[in-house]
């Protein structure tokens, strides 16, 4: 499945700033940021994310589904994207949710008509 369906189709609540918020003392997710839905959702268990582990490197979590993420993808300056080969996909991900406050489907939707992913 394409990560743009992923994001599309995920139902928990976003949040911004961490890849993942458990509620206090209990395993209860309570929300995950874009680059955590794709990591909870990776066929790849070195990414998963857990109380234990809340914390995977961005670039680990594209990779697991196949996508090299290099320097190749659309540099983001305040609320526009230029063509640049300087900024990796994670990177544009995790802006679009922590400080564009794009919703999942509209980065999901951003990445399947950009990157066709």
């Amino acid at each position: 499945m394409k990560i743009s369906q992923i994001l599309k189709e995920t139902t928990i609540p976003q949040i911004t700033n961490r890849l993942i918020k458990f509620r206090d003392d209990t395993n209860e997710v309570i929300g995950k940021s874009a680059l955590g839905v794709l990591a909870c959702e990776s066929d790849d268990p070195s990414v998963h994310l857990s109380r234990e582990r809340l914390y995977v490197s961005h670039y680990q979590i594209v990779e697991s589904y196949g996508i090299k993420d290099e320097k190749v993808y659309p540099y983001l300056a305040g609320n526009n994207f230029f063509w640049d080969y300087n900024s990796e996909l994670s990177l544009i991900i995790k802006t679009l949710n922590d400080s564009c406050n794009f919703t999942f489907k509209e980065i999901g939707e951003f990445l399947d008509i950009t990157f066709d992913l």
